[in-house]
């Protein structure tokens, strides 16, 4: 799909606000030549309550915030990227969000509670250029399966969940 749009974009400077290695690997599995500049955004600062559980609207909010904290480091340094690609995602499950583990007994408390049942995961994604703003997110639903404890205990033992 965008193939043929792919000389224009590895003509421009794209930053990506992210430090999360599957965003990176998910740009540069459709070749796109990018920066990684993670945002330091405090994401504590917008309570998830002022979005009355929409999750989605919550997700797009922090990576546009992701983003816009990038773009305003960048113009300090006189750098102005052309595209500036921020991205959040959170999980809900029975209306609940949770966040990033903090821990691995938080993160083996995540899995237990996601083991078994559906949730849904918002992704939202916002892109700032030169002269227009976008923010938009997807919502998807996972199902797991049982796992047990030992499952659980060996996949955070690898870090990933943190």
């Amino acid at each position: 799909m965008l193939e043929p749009y792919m000389g224009q974009l590895n003509n421009l400077k794209i930053v990506l606000a992210s430090s999360s290695p599957r965003r990176s690997q998910i740009l540069k599995s459709i070749g796109l030549k990018f920066e990684v500049i993670p945002s330091n955004f405090d994401e504590s600062s917008i309570p998830v309550s002022k979005f009355k559980s929409n999750y989605g609207e919550y997700v797009s909010e922090l990576a546009y915030k992701k983003a816009l904290e990038v773009s305003q480091h960048l113009k300090e340094d006189n750098v102005e990227p052309d595209l500036i690609i921020g991205a959040d995602t959170v999980v809900s499950i029975n209306d609940m969000m949770l966040g990033k583990p903090e821990d691995e007994e938080e993160a083996k408390e995540f899995l237990s509670k996601l083991s078994g049942n559906t949730h849904s995961v918002f992704t939202g994604v916002a892109i700032l250029t030169k002269d227009k703003d976008s923010r938009f997110y997807n919502q998807t639903q996972v199902t797991f399966a049982n796992l047990t404890p030992a499952v659980i205990s060996a996949y955070v033992k690898t870090r990933e969940p943190l």
